[in-house]
């Protein structure tokens, strides 16, 4: 008996997670080389998204990494004016 029958083409919801965490940790990645690169505003936007796959994917340590690269950016920025 076929156990995949009528799943072709679909992911289970482990595969599904692991793929969000890997896009969040390479959405990180970008937030963190641009707050290196002193492009602030493009790291804001990379934060959004690693933040929406993250949240996604259920990974708190990749939450967390991105949390940590928030605090950096923002330090970085100085305070509102």
């Amino acid at each position: 008996m076929n156990r995949c029958r009528g799943n072709s083409g679909s992911a289970t919801q482990r595969v599904r997670s692991n793929l969000y965490a890997t896009a969040a940790s390479f959405r990180s990645s970008a937030m963190w080389a641009a707050i290196d690169g002193r492009r602030y505003h493009e790291a804001i936007g990379h934060m959004r998204e690693a933040q929406t796959l993250a949240e996604l994917s259920g990974d708190q340590a990749i939450k967390f990494r991105i949390w940590s690269h928030a605090g950096s950016l923002y330090r970085h920025m100085g305070p509102p004016c």
